[in-house]
């Protein structure tokens, strides 16, 4: 474990990835639950694959309330064991790995609940932290997924105050968990969600980070929304058009004045368009996103949910059956 500083630790991540819609899924319980969004079983051979275009970052969604065996938030164990089994897959081979807490059902962002959600945050990274305390600074943990107020008119908002410094506030409760769990914890390099996972001013601006040199903020990009993400949106994106580019370059300028001016590392670990038949669209989408990006040193992480069919909200660049690469020109724009 080199005790070095997240910044020096994120100049050796190229681009990132991420296994989508698979260990996150949360239909049912037990190790089915991992298929039951219509994704097979993660392989080796899938992650040899991601790995063998130079993508070195690979992100695990996870889901853990669905493999509770009880209120406190025990984790049952043959789940553990299948999450370190794809852990494994990834960081045997030498790249990086963000495990974290995905789709959760505790974690709602109010004053009221946090009592509860922090017991749950508690008892959950314990048990994560004592399972990989032999794993050098090539694991990172994520200690949230985009916290809100689950089901609310204004969940996707950034509007609410409380919800804000209730994130503060479970993004401290990790960060000490972790670093009480001792051993290599106590130097591991983790990641805070911001609220939802957006960037906006207000969210950016009331986030609390620490003087802790092994913290990185995290924040998810899908701008603009009506080419990226909506459904039945729109299949072209030109650079030119200030009108398509505004709010992303607004989110940038966020990132720069409250992390990046700050000297605070920030990665964009969810980023992508959808496939809409539309490749030449999504190249001309990627570098210019990456452009904004590399200018202020910015890591960032393709959100992979397996599906590659067109207009079915699909990010997959890779079949998850063959683990081949359908999208090689998707993935040579991300790594070229």
């Amino acid at each position: 474990m080199r005790n070095i500083s997240s910044k020096e630790l994120l100049k050796e991540w190229t681009i990132g990835w991420n296994v989508g819609n698979s260990l996150d899924a949360c239909k049912t319980g037990g190790l089915e639950s991992e298929t039951s969004w219509q994704n097979p079983p993660v392989t080796q051979k899938l992650i040899d694959n991601v790995i063998e275009t130079g993508i070195n970052v690979i992100r695990i969604p996870v889901t853990w309330y669905n493999h509770f065996t009880d209120e406190t938030g025990t984790i049952e164990p043959k789940w553990m064991d299948r999450v370190q089994e794809v852990v494994d897959y990834a960081y045997k081979r030498g790249v990086f790995v963000i495990l974290d807490t995905h789709h959760e059902n505790w974690f709602y962002t109010s004053d009221e609940n946090y009592p509860h959600a922090s017991a749950i945050l508690k008892c959950v990274w314990e048990q994560i932290c004592a399972r990989f305390s032999d794993y050098g600074e090539r694991l990172l943990f994520e200690g949230l997924n985009e916290p809100r107020k689950l089901g609310q008119p204004d969940e996707w908002e950034s509007v609410d105050p409380e919800a804000r410094a209730v994130v503060n506030k479970l993004n401290a409760d990790f960060i000490s968990t972790v670093r009480n769990s001792g051993e290599k914890n106590a130097l591991r390099h983790l990641v805070l969600a911001t609220y939802c996972g957006t960037c906006t001013e207000d969210v950016m601006r009331e986030l609390e980070v620490p003087n802790d040199d092994k913290i990185i903020v995290n924040v998810h990009s899908y701008v603009p929304w009506e080419f990226a993400c909506l459904e039945n949106g729109a299949k072209d994106f030109d650079p030119e058009d200030t009108a398509q580019t505004a709010n992303l370059d607004a989110t940038f300028d966020y990132m720069k004045t409250y992390c990046t001016d700050k000297d605070i590392p920030l990665i964009i670990d969810e980023f992508g368009a959808v496939n809409r038949n539309n490749s030449g669209q999504r190249i001309a989408y990627i570098r210019y996103f990456r452009k904004k990006a590399d200018e202020l040193n910015i890591k960032y992480l393709w959100w992979d949910n397996g599906y590659i069919e067109a207009d079915r909200g699909s990010f997959g660049l890779f079949n998850r059956k063959t683990g081949k690469c359908v999208f090689k020109n998707i993935v040579n724009a991300l790594t070229e």
